[in-house]
């Protein structure tokens, strides 16, 4: 049996029917904890609680972790004086002193519910309290039974300032709450947006190619080979009406976990993604687009001076240089194209060519040279080099025979000129901070002219992901503000441009609409973001609130969701991608918020550690292992979340300097599938193709 100090049974009880003991307190080893109280006099003092059996309760569980036992006693102690009348630093009653009777009534309720298990089961109700762990042999029944009923209480008061929290701080409304900016979990300093810098990504997902690392010789099908193509020739001739990057992904994207939200997702530093994916749009954002790396090293110094640490990207430097070094992929639109005109072509006038090595195949030899890279790409609107390829002076080892690639003098794969299958008012545009002025190469860019971005991954669920950035986080960046006034800008189908600040766009609300706009003053205007006038009141509208410091009725703001037609389940199947829920579910947001909250309610109820003449030894050292622990748990998130984007860093440069060593010689050159099976044109040495000894002849041993 249990050996529980009556102390503890009675401390807690006290202190759950909220009548605190105040002085008198002599045990020098004692635990004393005080806050302010107003009595119905009005007049305020100091009260002390003797809170050493909390504390022992807590150290029983790990003996050795006495900084995480005081945390812990502080925090329960901070819930349960937060429910007591008049204990706020000027009088004020506890945050949750109107759920006291709520709470009480629920730990009634789960008492009732175990009697009644109790009686199922044919158990004594002292059994019963044995078997839940309520056995100390000192105590009489009603008193194991009361601290049963204390942890129900308190159990119920952790939801209720889970909740309040939630209430207060997920919203953002500064004139009745001066602490948004420290407390808020979205937009203050700790908040979501800042610790993540997240991003609004449309996606789509082509599988193709091998489920490991094969930097040269993987495989994709036929279908596979025609469905890329299709994909992309697609996204060419998008209206923004009848067909958009979101509704291609609804239509085509093999990513099952998006294509109800026609390919939207949100994605965050500390969210879960795969390298290629989330690493290559921020290096996209980081290093490679000019415009919004100097928002981005603007943003990190200005988050480092003023948290000393801060995670942001969590892109090493050494990372960032490989990574920059090896420099962004071009895909020649006429490559595109040739997956599908050779789609099916693996013989010859019906023979097998090369003893039908399928890394002859036209479609891979494509495939692998364009497709088939970890780093990011672009397609361009150009078409493929057919020069025919140089000596690399690398030579077979067992043949004798030199190895020819597609290599140019500078060690680059040199695309050809302006592809002229493809018209220039289809999407391809020079994207300011990645193409030069001075050359004629352009981008495949979305209905909204954002930049198309295309990466492989090998997985058992890989392949060609492509990309647009709907919304980033630096879009609307302003240097010196803080994240919640950075001003996005955005233009509808219509050629209409709002402005809204970074709270309303990442507004964890989304509107239900049939098709996604709605008229005001004769304006088609999208329902995420409706006019600036209160009078709108129409259900289906994204609600509108008053900003405290402009007085103006400012709209809610969504994420770009500005071609997705929604119905109620497929709201509810959204949701599950927004800031609302990612504050809910994601380990990093949640423990921050965990440690946000406990600070908040010691600091209303002006909680501490009780200092008798700055000689308590034992109040001293609890006070200092308390502010260490706080440290510690913000520090580690930091440290761990910074460790684990670093690691993906790492991982993901070490397979870009792998695949770049393999291809510079690995690759078949592309001759070999203009010229499919062709034994009579003759190569650079002089002898034809696909004849013995031909650059396009099959050898097994290539040694690298």
């Amino acid at each position: 049996m249990k050996k529980l100090k009556k102390s503890l049974m009675f401390g807690i009880s006290v202190v759950a029917m909220l009548s605190m003991a105040s002085c008198g307190i002599t045990a020098k080893d004692d635990l004393i904890i005080s806050y302010d109280y107003t009595n119905s006099n009005g007049t305020t003092e100091t009260k002390q609680i003797n809170a050493q059996s909390y504390y022992e309760r807590y150290l029983e569980k790990n003996k050795k972790d006495h900084a995480k036992a005081y945390y812990d006693t502080i925090n329960e102690i901070a819930v349960r004086v937060s429910f007591q009348k008049g204990v706020g630093s000027n009088g004020e009653d506890g945050v949750l002193s109107s759920y006291l009777g709520t709470v009480n009534s629920e730990a009634d309720k789960a008492i009732v519910v175990l009697k009644n298990k109790a009686d199922e089961e044919g158990k004594s109700w002292h059994d019963y309290l044995y078997t839940l762990g309520y056995d100390n042999d000192s105590l009489t029944d009603e008193q194991n039974e009361k601290l049963l009923w204390n942890d129900k209480q308190l159990e119920s008061m952790k939801e209720k300032v889970k909740n309040e929290f939630q209430d207060r701080y997920q919203t953002w409304n500064t004139s009745t709450d001066a602490t948004q900016q420290k407390y808020n979990t979205v937009w203050g300093d700790d908040g979501y947006i800042t610790q993540n810098l997240p991003f609004a990504i449309r996606h789509i997902l082509v599988k193709c190619g091998d489920s490991t690392d094969n930097f040269t010789s993987s495989s994709i099908t036929s279908d596979q080979a025609k469905k890329l193509s299709r994909v992309i020739n697609k996204l060419t001739n998008t209206d923004n009406v009848n067909s958009t990057f979101g509704s291609i992904a609804h239509d085509e994207t093999d990513d099952t976990g998006s294509a109800g939200q026609n390919g939207l997702y949100a994605m965050g530093s500390s969210l879960s993604f795969v390298n290629e994916f989330k690493l290559g749009i921020y290096a996209y954002e980081a290093i490679f687009n000019k415009n919004l790396s100097n928002s981005y090293n603007e943003f990190m110094t200005s988050m480092q001076t003023k948290y000393g640490t801060y995670v942001g990207f969590g892109l090493p430097e050494n990372d960032k240089n490989v990574i920059e070094n090896l420099g962004i992929g071009y895909v020649p639109f006429e490559a595109v194209d040739l997956l599908d005109t050779y789609s099916d072509l693996e013989k010859k006038d019906s023979k097998e060519v090369n003893d039908g090595k399928t890394s002859y195949f036209p479609r891979n030899i494509i495939f692998n040279k364009y497709f088939n890279q970890h780093n990011l790409c672009f397609i361009t609107n150009q078409s493929i080099s057919k020069a025919d390829p140089t000596n690399t002076n690398f030579v077979n080892s067992d043949t004798g025979v030199g190895i020819y690639s597609d290599l140019d003098s500078k060690g680059d794969y040199k695309n050809g000129g302006t592809y002229s299958k493809v018209s220039a008012n289809n999407h391809f545009r020079k994207v300011p901070g990645i193409t030069n002025d001075a050359d004629d190469v352009k981008i495949l860019c979305d209905q909204n002219n954002n930049p198309i971005l295309m990466s492989l991954n090998a997985t058992s669920s890989g392949g060609i992901h492509l990309m647009s950035i709907d919304r980033g986080f630096f879009d609307g960046y302003v240097k010196d503000k803080a994240p919640s006034e950075f001003e996005v800008s955005t233009t509808d189908a219509n050629g209409n441009t709002y402005t809204v600040n970074q709270r309303e766009y990442y507004s964890p609300v989304l509107p239900i609409s049939s098709d996604g706009y709605h008229t005001v003053n004769n304006v088609s205007v999208p329902y995420y973001n409706v006019g600036t006038t209160a009078g709108e009141t129409d259900s289906t509208l994204a609600p509108s609130y008053l900003d405290a410091k402009t007085n103006v009725v400012t709209p809610k703001r969504t994420f770009v969701n500005n071609d997705v037609k929604m119905n109620v389940a497929g709201y509810e199947t959204y949701k599950s991608s927004t800031i609302k829920t990612e504050l809910e579910t994601n380990s990093y947001a949640s423990k921050l918020t965990d440690i946000n909250t406990y600070d908040w309610l010691k600091t209303n109820v002006n909680l501490s550690i009780y200092n008798k003449d700055g000689k308590d030894s034992v109040a001293a050292t609890a006070q200092n292992l308390v502010n260490m622990y706080e440290v510690n748990l913000r520090n580690t998130l930091n440290q761990t979340n910074n460790k684990t984007l670093s690691d993906a860093w790492d991982a993901y440069s070490t397979t870009l300097q792998k695949q770049n060593l393999a291809r510079e010689y690995g690759l078949i050159p592309e001759t070999c599938a203009l010229n499919f099976g062709d034994t009579v044109t003759k190569g650079p040495n002089g002898i034809g193709l696909y004849a013995k000894g031909g650059i396009c002849y099959y050898s097994s041993s290539i040694d690298q």
